[in-house]
């Protein structure tokens, strides 16, 4: 009888209601494809400034087939993807599809020269793809921004710090291929100095920011922090995503990039991105609707 008087509650939203419709079942395809997308554009972002092919390459791919992937999956009816193209006046999952295919385009296009020409001068190109890319690890925050019933997500704080979180993941995955392939690491290792503790003070000032916002917020909070998703959140988010990699960051400032083990380097860069993954799912999941009374 309790269960049927909580499940009236919810169905009539007499209290705050859990959001389940993008994270559980198929929905969690939007939490993947919202976690690629910006993953892949801060990779494409910083692979254009230090001129890895193969940078641009993987995070062109991570965008389009992982990210754009998830989308079409999740509609059902991935020939009739094109509708979501109708109404970019008013819904941003119209304009999320126009920035993700002109970065494909235009995306496409710079690696191609570069690789047949790589003399010519593509300055321009490249701002206009860097933009580009900015404009697609914006997309999910600001798309998850404009849902007013979702106080946890209408936060101007979201949108920021989801595309730290996206460019110090891409920042990231390119020091493992320059790891990886021998190229220097010295360059994009001050980016991972920078993003890295702003995204660790950016997560409690937007659990702050939220917690003080309304009561369903400060409800959303309590999830994570102290509710089902606290296991997720101090383990997934703190400890492997943001203590161990702080914890390497340190001996690079202390004894620069070239005295850490290539091993410690790439198993930081693996613990960031499940940490940002689990950080994306507790946003997710943690999301609870206002009440209509």
């Amino acid at each position: 009888m309790a269960k049927n008087l909580r499940l009236m509650k919810y169905e009539w939203m007499v209290e705050p209601t859990p959001q389940t419709e993008w994270i559980e079942g198929g929905g969690k395809l939007i939490w993947l494809a919202l976690f690629f997308v910006e993953l892949g554009a801060g990779l494409f972002f910083f692979s254009i400034f230090f001129s890895s092919l193969w940078g641009m390459l993987l995070g062109w791919f991570i965008v389009l087939a992982l990210g754009g992937g998830s989308f079409l999956v999740h509609m059902g009816r991935p020939l009739r993807a094109y509708r979501a193209l109708m109404r970019p006046q008013t819904s941003w999952i119209s304009r999320g599809v126009i920035f993700i295919g002109l970065f494909g385009v235009i995306g496409a296009i710079l690696m191609a020269l570069s690789y047949v020409a790589p003399n010519l001068n593509l300055f321009a190109l490249q701002i206009i793809a860097a933009i580009s890319c900015f404009l697609v690890a914006l997309y999910g925050g600001l798309l998850l921004n404009y849902i007013r019933a979702i106080p946890l997500w209408n936060s101007g704080m979201l949108p920021l710090t989801l595309i730290v979180a996206g460019f110090w993941g891409g920042a990231e995955i390119l020091l493992g291929i320059n790891l990886v392939t021998g190229a220097s690491i010295e360059r994009v290792e001050p980016w991972i100095r920078v993003l890295l503790p702003f995204f660790a003070l950016l997560i409690p000032l937007y659990l702050a920011t939220i917690h003080y916002s309304s009561v369903t917020g400060s409800g959303s909070v309590r999830r994570i922090l102290a509710g089902d998703l606290a296991l997720y959140f101090y383990w997934g988010v703190v400890v492997i995503g943001l203590v161990l990699p702080l914890i390497v960051l340190g001996f690079s400032i202390s004894g620069g990039p070239a005295t850490i083990s290539p091993s410690l380097v790439l198993g930081a860069i693996i613990c960031g991105l499940i940490g940002d993954l689990t950080m994306r799912y507790c946003i997710m999941k943690g999301a609870l609707y206002s009440p209509l009374i």
